[in-house]
């Protein structure tokens, strides 16, 4: 797993911030410092059917970072240890679709932050008008 350049307030990511959701399970997000899938930690949040209520789960699980922007990952990823309500995990593991959880740091990063980010992202530019920064 490659480092990020990007500072989270305790130490260098190592991985970028992620969430997961299946319906029925606690949700999931990447501890950017370990890289590790970890359940929510209020043991009650579980999936959210809009892309604003993902957005605002994303801040929630990453406040240092300025999330602006949500966009459903690539590949799916298996996810180990999902957890009922109330944070009853029984080591299930499900193939799902990760949501990318993108700040506005992603739409000013040089070429290569934004390699390392692996993401595309749109951003508006200083014109005010809507672009694809790759």
């Amino acid at each position: 797993m490659s480092a990020l350049a990007a500072n989270a307030g305790t130490g260098f990511a190592v991985a970028e911030p992620q969430v997961a959701m299946f319906c029925g399970k606690l949700n999931m997000h990447v501890n950017i410092q370990t890289g590790r899938w970890e359940p929510d930690p209020s043991g009650t949040k579980t999936c959210v059917g809009t892309k604003e209520a993902i957005l605002q789960y994303c801040q929630e699980m990453y406040p240092e970072l300025q999330i602006t922007n949500v966009v459903e990952a690539n590949q799916p990823v298996k996810i180990e240890n999902w957890c009922k309500e109330k944070k009853q995990c029984k080591g299930h593991a499900h193939i799902v679709v990760p949501y990318k959880c993108l700040g506005e740091s992603a739409c000013l990063m040089g070429p290569l932050e934004r390699d390392l980010w692996k993401r595309v992202s749109r951003c508006t530019d200083i014109h005010g008008t809507d672009s694809i920064r790759f």
